[in-house]
């Protein structure tokens, strides 16, 4: 766990010691001096209490994250090429991190399940809107082939009656034409049946 003192995190954010100690304050943190240790999660409470006390900025990142930037200064002694003189140099050492709210962390995951889900859900309706209208088309296709097989059985039934009407009519005609040429040919039969017979006797 990485602390520091106020005098630091004033001097990082670039606040006053005493707006600083003021704001820690009303976070309600046990802090009142310049030198007091503040810990990471002392650092997250004052950021949710100004959050909630300012609203969210503009951007939407800087509502659920802070960035805390460290310097640090150290002195190193390096010797010459000969080995007698000593150079001193001035070693800066910068450090930065960033928090991010948990809580926003999990709204952005479940804002994200809930996109996906909704997704899903759109794809599976059109899924199934396109299965019924297949399906519509289809049963459409086939009612269509049902109608036109019962108007073609139809009309091949009304054609066989025709036929057997007009062959009942010519029949009908034909028959007296029958009739006369059967009784013709009988009367021609026994006509010579008899003179055969006379022909017989005359003998």
């Amino acid at each position: 766990m990485t602390e520091v003192t106020v005098k630091q995190l004033a001097d990082v954010v670039g606040t006053p010691v005493n707006r600083l100690l003021e704001q820690l304050e009303e976070a309600g943190l046990p802090i009142s001096k310049a030198d007091d240790k503040i810990t990471d999660k002392e650092k997250m409470q004052l950021l949710d209490h100004l959050s909630q006390t300012h609203g969210k900025f503009s951007n939407g990142d800087a509502s659920r994250k802070i960035t805390l930037k460290r310097k640090s200064i150290s002195e190193l002694k390096i010797s010459t090429s000969h080995g007698r003189a000593v150079k001193t140099v001035n070693v800066e050492v910068r450090k930065k991190r960033t928090y991010i709210k948990r809580s926003s962390m999990l709204q952005e995951e479940e804002q994200a399940r809930k996109e996906q889900e909704e997704q899903l859900r759109k794809e599976q309706e059109e899924q199934l809107r396109k299965e019924q209208e297949e399906q519509l088309r289809k049963e459409q296709e086939e009612q269509l082939r049902k109608e036109q097989e019962e108007q073609l059985r139809k009309e091949q039934e009304e054609q066989v009656l025709q036929t057997q009407k007009v062959a009942e009519q010519g029949e009908a005609k034909d028959e007296p034409r029958v009739k006369t040429e059967q009784q013709a040919r009988r009367k021609a039969e026994e006509e010579q049946a008899r003179r055969k017979a006379e022909e017989e006797q005359a003998r």
